[in-house]
């Protein structure tokens, strides 16, 4: 049965999905999207001019992201779609980089990829299969090569381990997110969120009344729900949860979710949902005749979050650039 949450995590959004979750010793093949990880080496001669480089297989250079340490400040940031340096440091009398690498063949990786720090022009190099035919260890360290160690913290894939929850496989169960719709002066009563397949194919209806400050007398089924609502200056801010409707939980390839607010107009956005490809979170997506929508999270395997930088204690942090 599913159950409908009111303290989801607040982010700003993108389009459409989720971590996914897959428990030690079941491997089902799949993709993989995004990894993150912490790079541990010896400390170099500072100011130190450091380089992340992903390849796909050991070879054929797909991405590259260099930055300038002093040991206190970070200068000289580039980053591209691929290679991302996150955030340096040193602790223990070590060297500590902090980087994502993303896919790079159709968002996701190729079977077998290779991932590079240069310190001052010094290798550390791992090769690393990517298939997601096996899950991948977490916060295990492997020896780069010939020094340095790589530490995979994170990701995003049916290989990486998520919310135990969250069945595995390349799919998308359930989608967190909000809309943001200008009201142009008009005061909204009743609102109507309707999930469909494909743009007219009704499958799921949550609906609720503003009072002013938020949502009273919401009514949810097993798929629309929504959760809260709030003003943020002429737009009204509405969340919700949607869930897959087919039989294993998932939903179908194409989905659009609508806001129905009367005679404040009425809102619908369609997109891709059948994790062929990776989503990312956090970013806004327009909605023909106005307004937005953001995905915040969900029950996925190609969900995909922005890099953003690292920030803990004395750590220098490079600035997103996205």
């Amino acid at each position: 049965m599913k159950s409908h949450r009111n303290g989801f995590l607040f982010r700003m959004l993108l389009p459409c999905l989720v971590l996914l979750a897959l428990s030690a010793g079941t491997a089902e093949a799949g993709r993989l999207y995004q990894l993150e990880f912490t790079w541990r080496g010896a400390l170099p001669t500072l100011p130190a001019d450091i380089e992340l480089r992903v390849y796909d297989n050991s070879d054929d250079l797909k991405g590259t992201s260099t930055v300038t340490y002093d040991g206190s400040d970070l200068s000289n940031f580039v980053h591209d779609d691929i290679a991302f340096i996150t955030g340096v440091g040193i602790e223990g009398g070590e060297l500590f980089v902090y980087f994502v690498g993303s896919g790079h063949h159709n968002g996701h990786f190729h079977a077998n990829s290779a991932f590079e720090i240069l310190v001052n022009g010094v290798s550390s190099f791992l090769e690393l299969h990517t298939s997601c035919s096996q899950p991948l260890d977490l916060n295990v360290e492997y020896p780069g090569d010939p020094a340095g160690g790589f530490t995979i913290t994170g990701g995003t894939g049916s290989c990486i381990p998520g919310d135990p929850d969250c069945p595995p496989g390349d799919k998308l169960y359930e989608l967190n997110g909000f809309f943001e719709l200008p009201l142009a002066g008009c005061t909204p009563g009743a609102i109507v969120f309707n999930a469909y397949k494909d743009t007219d194919d009704l499958k799921g209806t949550g609906t609720a009344t503003w009072n002013g400050s938020g949502l009273s007398g919401i009514v949810c089924d097993d798929v629309a729900c929504l959760v809260d609502a709030e003003m943020d200056g002429e737009n009204l801010i509405v969340y919700y949860e949607v869930f897959g409707w087919k039989n294993d939980g998932e939903f179908d390839a194409n989905i659009s979710l609508e806001i129905d607010l009367g005679a404040c107009g009425t809102f619908i956005l369609g997109f891709h949902a059948s994790c062929s490809q990776p989503i990312v979170l956090d970013t806004p997506y327009g909605i023909p005749g106005g307004g937005s929508m953001t995905l915040t999270g969900g029950c996925g395997a190609c969900l995909v979050d922005q890099p953003v930088s690292t920030e803990s204690r004395t750590w220098s942090a490079v600035k997103s650039l996205y």
